[in-house]
């Protein structure tokens, strides 16, 4: 049976010389892997384009139970971005929170809310002038919530620190170490307590926004199960250096 979809490209690979295996998170179905004929090194040209990490789409396709790849009948922009790959920094941004919802986002368990949040997010800085440098962070921070494992953040403006192990903020330091510094855990709330899209924090550094990178990156590694080692990060790095 043919459907209709929209979904936001995750993770592209070439599977011959005419086609590919494109995962999207679709909006209707969760995460699927879609089989796409035209593609691969005789198919350069526009019908690649639209696959880059974080475009969204308007998808055709026979979804079979039990199947691991769906055949893409069709597929055309749901978004005709206006930044996000024309800007090196947006780009690593996009190629960086791809590979972060490819570790994340597993199973093909429809969440309109998930998806909403996603698809607002990326439309929104791919509509932005310039590249906020923070939006990376403040996306991750709120992804959390949605994964199930966000913390809950103090109505006070306590001298708190975040127990990344355990996921709450607390006032002394926990057992084990793992927590974040007076400075981390005060970005951090703010991070989680400000728009997606939107002017950078306030009083943010390079050096503090690499720190947060890690150590969000580290929050992700304790409750997400074979998080650790994300290639385009140090790409991300050396780009907001």
């Amino acid at each position: 049976m043919t459907e209709k979809t929209k979904g936001i490209v995750i993770h592209f690979t070439r599977y011959s010389d005419s086609s590919g295996i494109v995962n999207v998170l679709t909006e209707r179905y969760g995460r699927q892997a879609y089989l796409a004929r035209g593609t691969g090194r005789s198919g350069r040209g526009t019908r690649n384009v639209i696959f880059q990490p974080l475009m969204i789409l308007e998808i055709e396709a026979s979804h079979k139970p039990g199947r691991d790849v769906h055949n893409m009948r069709s597929c055309s922009l749901s978004h005709v971005p206006v930044s996000i790959h024309c800007s090196v920094t947006k780009s690593a941004v996009a190629i960086f929170l791809a590979e972060v919802l490819d570790r994340v986002i597993r199973e093909e368990v429809n969440d309109t809310s998930l998806y909403a949040f996603i698809e607002e997010s990326v439309i929104g800085y791919d509509s932005t002038t310039g590249a906020d440098p923070d939006f990376h962070l403040k996306f991750m921070a709120k992804l959390t919530r949605l994964l199930g494992f966000g913390p809950t953040v103090p109505a006070d403006d306590g001298d708190y620190l975040f127990d990344v192990h355990n996921g709450v903020f607390c006032f002394m330091p926990p057992a084990g170490g793992n927590y974040m510094n007076h400075e981390q855990s005060r970005i951090f709330r703010i991070l989680l307590g400000e728009p997606v899209t939107g002017p950078a924090i306030e009083g943010m550094t390079g050096t503090l926004r690499r720190e947060m990178l890690t150590r969000i990156l580290g929050f992700y590694d304790v409750h997400i199960p074979g998080f650790k080692n994300l290639k385009s990060a140090k790409i991300l790095r050396e780009v907001f250096s």
